[in-house]
């Protein structure tokens, strides 16, 4: 009994004739009774790869009949997965690529290829900035966002409170996060956006950096929606003036839904 293994790739289920009983048991028998190595059979020299045999042999590997052996023989052919050599004492069946089958170091060094691809790829991606793919106010906001980063002073330069470049680097800061609001007037309520806005802007006690700007990660378009959502969720908790009305009622004492009460 050979010693190792054998890979199957699950590529094979795609292939057009895995659906196919008769094939499949051809190929795993033509790729299992394969030399892996250099040697003599009968007197001939058979090489890796190679399988030195007759289609009664064939037949009794894989329990096909014989014209069933020389109908898988031929489409395996003609998918170009084998080619075979006939005599008129045997035949000899080449696999194609038989190393990407048996052979680990075949399989190591494409790994070995696949990795160093990915790191060169990994290496491409840090030198290249990248481009999202957002709608055209969403690029906008990015786009000012990057503005704003320029513009934040730095470390070094926030030491310096209270300096006049500080405020006025503020302040055109502040009118660059003003106007990114303005593409999403068309989505959401003037007042709840200046809200958002008076509460985002409030510079800190050095007046350097406004609230967003602190903030680890900003994505405008995000935290609009979910300030949205928490304002409509207080708007929708807030009773009306005539539930009040009614509440206060009740509390009193006055049971609502007794008419004569209410007189």
């Amino acid at each position: 009994m050979r010693d190792g293994w054998l890979k199957l790739h699950y590529s094979t289920i795609d292939w057009e004739y895995a659906d196919m009983p008769n094939m499949m048991a051809m190929w795993i028998h033509l790729l299992l009774h394969a030399e892996t190595k250099t040697t003599k059979r009968k007197g001939i020299t058979v090489k890796r790869g190679q399988i030195l045999t007759t289609l009664p042999q064939l037949s009794e590997w894989s329990g096909l009949t014989i014209q069933a052996v020389r109908t898988a023989l031929k489409k395996l052919e003609s998918t170009r997965q084998i080619t075979c050599r006939s005599t008129h004492k045997s035949t000899c069946i080449t696999i194609c690529n038989f190393a990407s089958y048996q052979d680990l170091q075949h399989d190591e060094q494409q790994s070995n290829q696949q990795i160093e691809q990915q790191t060169n790829n990994r290496q491409t991606t840090d030198k290249t900035a990248s481009i999202p793919i957002s709608s055209p106010s969403e690029s906008k906001t990015m786009f000012r966002a990057q503005e704003l980063k320029k513009e934040t002073p730095s470390k070094e330069g926030g030491k310096k409170e209270g300096s006049q470049s500080s405020l006025l680097s503020l302040q055109k800061r502040a009118k660059i996060f003003y106007d990114s609001l303005i593409p999403f007037l068309s989505d959401y309520p003037k007042e709840m956006v200046r809200a958002f806005y008076d509460y985002w802007s409030e510079p800190n006690k050095s007046k350097t950096k406004m609230r967003f700007e602190i903030e680890r990660t900003w994505e405008t378009s995000r935290r609009l929606a979910t300030w949205a959502r928490r304002d409509n969720a207080v708007t929708a908790r807030k009773p009306g003036k005539v539930e009040a009305a009614l509440q206060a009622l009740e509390d009193s004492g006055v049971n609502i839904n007794d008419p004569l009460e209410l007189l």
